[in-house]
Parts: structure tokens; sequence; C-alpha cells
């Protein structure tokens, strides 16, 4: 929404929020709409639930664009819970984020795993309160969910 509003702005558009907005709108509706799950990573979310492993997506977007990610991939009744930086008021990689999801599994931190796509953010924030984390690097010759 930001960078919409931005360039709306650096064309001298007037109410530059509203167009942002629209963008917006049309943006996340279509990125939504195409999105596919990963085979191996619904295969993995599915596992753990069938396990009763507690999940928790532990993000930096939006909670309204995250929640309606998770109902499109259809994961929803596989993740047990979601932390959003705008719900901890402040991003990854700061601990914040994965004490609070820890929190909310009901699980010391110890006995969490962190899995995302980022080291800086989630693997070296994750390891810095004590949480085991590692970096998925999706591919198609390399199923890391096995």
């Amino acid at each position: 929404l930001l960078a919409f509003q931005k360039l709306a702005e650096d064309a001298a558009i007037s109410t530059a929020y509203d167009l942002a907005y629209a963008l917006d709108k049309i943006y996340w509706a279509k990125f939504i709409d195409t999105m596919t799950p990963d085979p191996h990573a619904l295969a993995f979310v599915k596992k753990c639930a069938l396990l009763k492993v507690p999940t928790c997506i532990v993000t930096d977007m939006t909670a309204g664009i995250q929640i309606r990610k998770i109902l499109r991939l259809g994961i929803a009744p596989y993740i047990t819970n979601l932390v959003t930086s705008e719900e901890v008021g402040a991003e990854k990689p700061d601990g914040r984020m994965f004490k609070k999801a820890a929190g909310k599994l009901g699980v010391g931190i110890e006995n969490c795993l962190m899995l995302g796509d980022s080291f800086e953010k989630d693997v070296l924030g994750a390891r810095a309160v004590g949480m085991i984390a590692h970096q998925i690097i999706l591919s198609e010759e390399k199923n890391i969910f096995d």
C-alpha cells in the first residue's frame, strides 16, 4: 500500500492515498487468487496436524492479508496460531515475534522449531532467543519437507 502511495505521490496525483488503496486491493486480490500451496509444504503441515504438533505462522505481513492467504491455500485446518508484526509491534528478527509464537503454542522456546525462507530474519532471529531454526529453500529438485 505504501509503495503504491509513494508512486502516486511521486506522480503528483491528487488524493494519492485513494489511488494507492485501489491499486493495493487489485494487487492483493490477484496475488491471492493465483496462489497455490507448495505440495510438500502442504503435506508437511498436514502431517504436523496428524501428529498433533502445533504450528504457528510468524509473519511480518499484515494480519488481514496473511489470513486471506491461509484461507486461500487451504491450510487453516492445519495451522494452530498466527503471530503478526502488527500484533507484536515489531518485525522479525526481533525476538518478541518468536517468543510470542512460543507463548501462543504453549511451549518453551527451546522446544520450538522455526522454518523460514529468510536466513537473516527467520533463522538468526529465532536462534537469538534460543529457538532451533532452519532456512527453507524450495526447489523442484529438493524436497526438504520429507
